[in-house]
């Protein structure tokens, strides 16, 4: 089911040892839904996903600006967010989509790209126990949900039902970009 997405663009935040399955099940429903959805990461070629799965990387942070997608999503991964959250021009691009007021994702440790970038000071962020320090010290909320939606960010702490946060990902894209 297309959701009037058809054509869209999103960006998908990744680096080696991301989390294939928080890759993985927002980016086949939003490909289902038909929805371009781009691996972006700083390097050309392949990342390693954390349980050793290859995932080609479709354009590098070098080549592409927010302004190029309708959307991001940053799955997690611990070294993967430890690998980003040292990436200026990763940095950049949740700072720009977030300023520009596009639907953004983050999920599990992709939390912490938020708190990076400082972009959670007055939002409301579902996120895992261990992220609440830095999620009040950026100037948010943590709570205790499955997902949350705090206007086009939507955040989630990764550990439950990645399906259902894939299918709301997806109907909350289409109610959200402009």
């Amino acid at each position: 089911m297309e959701f009037g997405l058809k054509g869209r663009h999103v960006a998908v935040l990744a680096a080696d040892g991301v989390d294939a399955r928080q890759l993985g099940s927002p980016r086949k429903a939003l490909a289902d839904a038909g929805v371009v959805a781009d691996v972006l990461a700083g390097r050309a070629g392949d990342v390693r996903a954390a349980g050793g799965e290859s995932v080609a990387v479709d354009r590098t942070f070098d080549v592409c600006r927010a302004a190029d997608y309708d959307a991001l999503v940053i799955p997690g991964g611990r070294s993967a967010i430890d690998a980003l959250e040292r990436d200026q021009r990763a940095l950049q691009l949740v700072k720009e989509s977030m300023a520009a007021d596009k639907p953004v994702v983050a999920i599990g440790d992709g939390v912490r790209l938020l708190i990076a970038a400082d972009v959670v000071a007055g939002r409301t962020i579902a996120a895992k126990r261990e992220l609440a320090d830095g999620v009040r010290a950026g100037g948010g909320e943590r709570v205790d949900t499955d997902m949350h939606v705090d206007e086009k960010l939507i955040t989630a702490p990764g550990e439950g039902d990645l399906g259902a946060l894939s299918a709301a990902i997806v109907h909350e894209f289409a109610n959200r970009m402009d």
